[in-house]
């Protein structure tokens, strides 16, 4: 397993993750998860298996084997079986929200351009709009393992926002 960094360079991973995402939309379908398992032999890779296309995938985000998210150009997508069915949980067509980011079982968030942010603490049953306060696109999104209200923000203006009460930034 390789590492390979935004400059090019690549160095072997000793350690590899406890899972991998690959989103490849080109080759006609997602291939996703890749989960690190531990056997009494050693460690084997499950791959959790794949998704139609067709919807045009933007981005992806589980919280744990069996929770994920797949978001497309118009609905998204929520699987509770590690990818063997998917639900169509929300339609929209809002180009300014094409990012998903699994905080935990029950948390997403939807993110995107214009600093627009939609969460759900219910698996897509609601949402709440917890907006930046500005117009900066978001470029990264990361909340803290256990703590899915502890996130943080990067815009493409090279700033950071933080949040720790409840997704209010």
């Amino acid at each position: 397993l390789m590492h390979l960094s935004a400059d090019g360079s690549s160095e072997k991973v000793t350690e590899p993750p406890d899972r991998i995402d690959i989103l490849s939309p080109s080759h006609g379908q997602v291939f996703f998860s890749v989960w690190k398992k531990q056997t009494i032999n050693g460690q084997r890779w499950l791959d959790s298996g794949t998704f139609d296309s067709r919807w045009s995938p933007t981005s992806m985000s589980f919280a744990d084997e069996n929770v994920g998210w797949i978001r497309t150009l118009a609905p998204l997508f929520l699987t509770e079986d590690g990818g063997k069915t998917w639900t169509q949980i929300l339609a929209t067509e809002s180009s300014e929200l094409l990012r998903i980011l699994a905080a935990d079982k029950e948390t997403a968030y939807l993110y995107g351009e214009a600093g627009k942010i939609l969460q759900t603490k219910d698996r897509g049953r609601t949402w709440k709009s917890r907006d930046l306060g500005n117009s900066q696109d978001i470029l990264a999104f990361e909340c803290r393992d256990g703590h899915p209200d502890n996130c943080w923000v990067g815009t493409a203006q090279g700033n950071v926002f933080v949040t720790s009460n409840d997704g209010t930034f």
